[in-house]
């Protein structure tokens, strides 16, 4: 499992230029960019072809990927300070200006056009400057830098090759879904990939050393499962039914749920609606009481030392959790019943 010094979420300007600035000032740092768009160079959006949006999914070409909507615009740059927003009376105009500069060479030394338009002289200049001012308004001398859009494409490719070539790992098409907050500060990010939740687990253990995720919801989801199975075992009056649901109920009880879950529950129906319900309430309570898994392995009793830390209420709660599965879904099944598997003549 990899574990980093730095996570860099989002690689629009912001997260570029923490990753150049980083670099440029010697870390050594093993950093990991995690965007959920595409890399530049196959950013593409189909309006061009098609004349219209198409509301691509999961994500747009236009707005997500590497250098966000920078890489389609035109790419003009504002190189004054007296534009912009209000950076220059949080830090001082002086200062804004000084970042201002010092970004745009970074752009120069990836290509940017040397040239720079707005800096204009002249009596015609003079006369709009005149009637500003009688206007009540301020005509501001902005220099420009245009980069245009093909231009502004082959920067950030530009840019995005030289990160990938000191060493910073980008991780493209992947979302971060939430950060990690552990008592003293950010810990990690946990990842979305597609409808997998394998990357919170993997992120949570290798970052935090235990995961609050797959074990604890899939603890209490297995002791549903063997339960209904048990509970079927009880109920049923075929005699070889009876014996599938007794190992298979066991089985889940002890974390390998295929036989109770595809031999009896799916088979019956009814059974999948208790441990939903059971499984779920298990699930809230392990939820809510945050019950951690210290280790990889397997979701059932026989795993059960995972949840030894510390705090020894941690692996009670797991009991706990599934103690309510197991009670609340054969309380379930037991009330709703099923239609029975019949003896074979």
């Amino acid at each position: 499992m990899e574990k980093y010094d730095l996570i860099i979420v989002g690689a629009g300007p912001a997260g570029i230029f923490t990753a150049v600035e980083l670099l440029r000032h010697g870390s050594k740092k093993k950093m990991l960019l995690v965007e959920k768009g595409k890399p530049v160079e196959k950013r593409h959006c189909p309006k061009a072809e098609v004349g219209h949006c198409v509301n691509c999914r999961p994500t747009c070409a236009i707005t997500t990927g590497f250098s966000g909507a920078g890489a389609f615009s035109d790419g003009k740059l504002s190189l004054s300070y007296e534009v912009g927003g209000d950076l220059p009376t949080l830090i001082g105009e002086e200062f804004a200006q000084e970042l201002i500069d010092y970004t745009d060479k970074i752009y120069l030394e990836f290509g940017a056009d040397p040239h720079v338009e707005g800096i204009y002289t002249g009596e015609d200049i003079k006369e709009i400057r005149k009637n500003a001012i009688h206007a009540g308004l301020k005509l501001v001398d902005c220099p420009i830098r245009h980069l245009g859009t093909e231009k502004a494409q082959e920067l950030y490719l530009a840019i995005q090759n030289y990160l990938a070539d000191n060493g910073v790992e980008m991780r493209f098409n992947t979302e971060c879904e939430n950060i990690i907050l552990e008592e003293d500060g950010c810990k990690g990010v946990l990842l979305k990939d597609g409808d997998s939740l394998l990357p919170v687990y993997v992120n949570s253990l290798s970052m935090l050393g235990y995961e609050t995720v797959i074990g604890p919801g899939n603890l209490p989801s297995n002791i549903a499962q063997g339960a209904a199975a048990l509970c079927v075992a009880i109920k049923t009056k075929n005699k070889n039914f009876r014996q599938l649901a007794v190992s298979g109920g066991v089985t889940a009880l002890l974390g390998v749920t295929e036989p109770a879950l595809f031999g009896v529950n799916v088979r019956l129906r009814k059974p999948l609606i208790a441990t939903t319900i059971g499984g779920g309430l298990g699930g809230l309570y392990a939820g809510l009481t945050g019950v951690r898994r210290f280790g990889g392995g397997g979701a059932g009793l026989a795993a059960i030392g995972l949840y030894v830390g510390e705090n020894p209420m941690n692996v009670i709660n797991a009991l706990i959790s599934a103690a309510i599965a197991f009670v609340a879904t054969f309380a379930i099944l037991w009330f709703i019943g099923f239609d029975d598997v019949p003896e074979e003549a």
